[in-house]
């Protein structure tokens, strides 16, 4: 299109299907320890530790925005309220 080659994007007409979000478990403390030993030596050492220690904070938040279990009906409610539609 920028060349002026072809008259338009087909690819804009094709809608890809976006794959099913899947829950994942965080690592294990013994399992980011095995990565961080077994990753040690290698150039990029502290972009793995910088990772493992990003994943365990947004692991951390995401369990603390989880409802508790057995919490009230009444509490769903208003947070479910408030969702945008």
């Amino acid at each position: 299109m920028r060349e002026e080659i072809i008259p338009r994007n087909v690819a804009k007409l094709v809608r890809a299907q976006r794959p099913a979000k899947q829950e994942r478990e965080p690592l294990t403390v013994q399992q980011v320890r095995t990565l961080l030993n077994s990753t040690r030596d290698h150039r990029l050492a502290d972009r793995a530790i910088a990772q493992a220690v990003t994943n365990a904070v947004k692991a951390e938040r995401k369990k603390a925005k989880r409802p508790a279990a057995g919490s009230s009906d009444k509490a769903k409610g208003k947070k479910e309220g408030k969702k945008r539609g």
